[in-house]
């Protein structure tokens, strides 16, 4: 069994939603600041890869890592 079965187990669905919420928040302030890119980012804060983090993000804020940073220049 490898961690990703037996974490359901272990750690309840709220704990890892708070973890998922904590890891976009701290994403978003590294973007807002904008002097790394989108795939350093995401790399910063476990998301596997840019598209990880920009479907999460999407989901859960209505916008991409692009479209939040492009909407804080303005």
């Amino acid at each position: 069994m490898d961690l990703h079965e037996a974490l359901p187990d272990v750690v309840p669905d709220h704990a890892h939603h708070y973890i998922v919420e904590r890891r976009l928040a701290r994403a978003q302030e590294l973007l807002n600041q904008g002097k790394l890119p989108v795939k350093a980012v995401a790399s910063a804060y476990g998301f596997a890869e840019q598209a990880h983090l920009t479907r999460v993000m999407r989901a859960k804020l209505g916008r991409t890592p692009a479209e939040l940073r492009k909407s804080r220049s303005h």
